[in-house]
């Protein structure tokens, strides 16, 4: 889901171990794809419903708690420690989900200077997740915050693009890690919105779009137009559509 524009070359995640923990859950540990950081996985609390339960409240849903730090490799600092669960009850399959593939759901800026950990799966609105952000580079001015993109293309290793989908609020937004901030590349006024049509090298084509909430009526008067962001740059200039089914 998420690519660099520049080749970059990652090494494979790592399990390093996996045994009790000091409260008797179990603890596994990854390796980052960069080799910069360890990845700990202690289970805290395990929490089952039955059917009755469950249909008393949406959050009644089996769940693991963990609490996973991230711990730099050469100094064994841990710079983040957080709780993350895995809601694994609306599985078909009824099982946890492998850590393994908790942990290749989370997503590092190309440097490793922040990571994107994934919505931890309670019911919700339809739309593009809300995912919670840890910086691990202690030169960046925040701690923690949230990135709510589809489609996102790394712009250097600081500077994220990528659409956000809601039902009334389509647009095409930057991640910016030196300040942890998300905002428009072209601010959307509903029922007009953006979203990305295609990505080249440095250049990116957006397409202007209607949302959900668009009426009847605006869907048969709208006129398709297209914006071409420069990526070194940032700025947006007019650029024509592709014809249909390109």
């Amino acid at each position: 889901m998420i690519r660099l524009l520049a080749a970059t070359t990652f090494l494979a995640p790592l399990c390093l171990t996996s045994l009790p923990g000091a409260d008797g859950g179990s603890v596994a540990s990854f390796v980052s794809p960069g080799g910069r950081y360890e990845v700990r996985f202690e289970a805290r609390v395990h929490r089952t419903f039955t059917k009755e339960e469950q249909l008393q409240a949406l959050d009644n849903m089996n769940h693991i708690e963990y609490e996973v730090t991230f711990s730099r490799v050469d100094s064994g600092k841990v710079v983040v420690a957080t709780p993350y669960v895995d809601v694994y009850g609306f599985n078909s399959s009824g099982k946890p989900t492998p850590v393994s593939s908790l942990f290749s759901w989370f997503e590092w800026s190309p440097e490793e200077d922040f990571v994107v950990v994934p919505a931890e799966g309670w019911a919700s609105a339809p739309g593009t997740p809300e995912n919670k952000v840890f910086a691990l580079n202690d030169q960046l001015g925040w701690l923690e915050s949230w990135l709510c993109m589809n489609h996102v293309t790394w712009v250097n290793p600081l500077l994220a693009v990528g659409d956000r989908h809601r039902d009334c609020d389509y647009s095409v937004d930057t991640f910016d890690g030196r300040t942890g901030k998300q905002q428009p590349v072209v601010q959307p006024d509903s029922p007009i919105g953006y979203q990305i049509a295609a990505a080249s090298e440095r250049q990116m084509l957006i397409r202007k779009v209607l949302d959900n909430c668009a009426s009847a009526g605006v869907r048969q008067t709208f006129q398709e137009q297209c914006l071409s962001l420069d990526l070194d740059t940032m700025e947006v200039s007019p650029a024509p559509c592709p014809a249909a089914g390109q």
